[in-house]
């Protein structure tokens, strides 16, 4: 944390720690999202000891509406077996024919895992109403361009949206909620 402490993240600002970040936002936000990083198949760093440290920062910020979501079903499982009542999610992945053979593609998978994370690109209003049909949310990522934030918004509307650029996200979904109240009010 060292070295990443002294990069700029924009603004002369310093990255900060997670667990400021999540005391800060936690309280003012309906959902949010520690996605922990580590490969589809859980084996950069140190597995499972990733999952164990995201479910401690939650418990330890009193994060209760924290999702830990990752590319690793053997993560999200092995938090679910530390903390059943951990809002978990799994991330849907068919970019490769090993994400594929290994059911990374399969939208029915992780029992117990309440939200779905969707690329963009995989997002569509049947597969939508697939995930909703079993119970559980839908968070389309990463959404950067207003073309995806677009398609998220209007076509395939999701539950929520993960983005490097939430101020562009912020007017677009502002903008819908103007015409909405106008059309409303004729």
């Amino acid at each position: 944390f060292r070295e990443i402490s002294q990069l700029d993240a924009g603004n002369g600002q310093r990255v900060p720690r997670a667990e400021h970040v999540l005391r800060k936002f936690s309280p003012h936000v309906q959902t949010l999202i520690v996605d922990i990083k580590v490969d589809g198949r859980g084996v950069l760093g140190a597995p499972k000891s990733m999952g164990t440290a995201a479910l401690e920062l939650a418990g330890a910020t009193g994060c209760k509406n924290c999702v830990l979501w990752a590319k690793s079903d053997d993560e999200i499982r092995h938090i679910q077996s530390q903390d059943p009542s951990q809002a978990v999610g799994f991330v849907v992945m068919n970019e490769t024919s090993l994400d594929r053979l290994e059911g990374r593609d399969r939208l029915d998978r992780l029992a117990g895992a309440a939200n779905v994370a969707m690329h963009h690109e995989t997002a569509s209003a049947s597969t939508l109403e697939e995930v909703r049909a079993s119970g559980r949310r839908v968070f389309g990522w990463t959404a950067n361009t207003p073309s995806m934030m677009r398609k998220l918004l209007d076509e395939a509307p999701v539950d929520g949206i993960v983005t490097n650029y939430p101020r562009p996200l912020l007017r677009a979904i502002d903008a819908r909620m103007r015409a909405c109240l106008a059309e409303r009010e004729n």
